[in-house]
């Protein structure tokens, strides 16, 4: 998150931000409820860098035609840069973190951590409500 911060710290987008502007960049029209379900936030967490996002000027909310209730977002052109500098700063990272190592061992690393993550997010998930987190 620190690396994160410090190299969008200039694009005025933090670490908190950036995974939501990306996904509503990848997902032109995607609604609240889904944008915080495919990143495991709650709700007010999104609405929270959603509000941001929007004092930027970088989304835009649009009232789903269907269902007047339902909010769908989607980029500006001023978000474009942001996003690929977003990428840039993805990728030095990856580089960063794999530096030194094989392809085989970049691959193995990418699968331990994504199975990392999926038990981590089915403890918490199994876990909330008071019990041990």
């Amino acid at each position: 998150m620190r690396y994160y911060d410090q190299e969008l710290n200039s694009l005025g987008v933090g670490a908190g931000q950036q995974f939501f502007l990306v996904r509503i960049f990848e997902n032109q029209g995607i609604n609240v409820y889904d944008l915080a379900k495919c990143g495991h936030y709650d709700k007010a967490t999104a609405t929270r860098a959603i509000h941001k996002l929007e004092e930027f000027g970088l989304i835009r909310r649009e009232a789903d035609p269907a269902d007047g209730r339902v909010c769908r977002l989607y980029t500006t052109e001023k978000a474009r840069p942001i996003v690929n500098s977003i990428y840039a700063a993805v990728r030095k990272w990856n580089d960063i973190l794999t530096q030194g190592m094989s392809e085989e061992e970049v691959v193995l690393a990418e699968r331990l951590m994504e199975l990392m993550a999926k038990n981590a997010y089915e403890f918490t998930k199994d876990n909330q409500g008071g019990k041990t987190v």
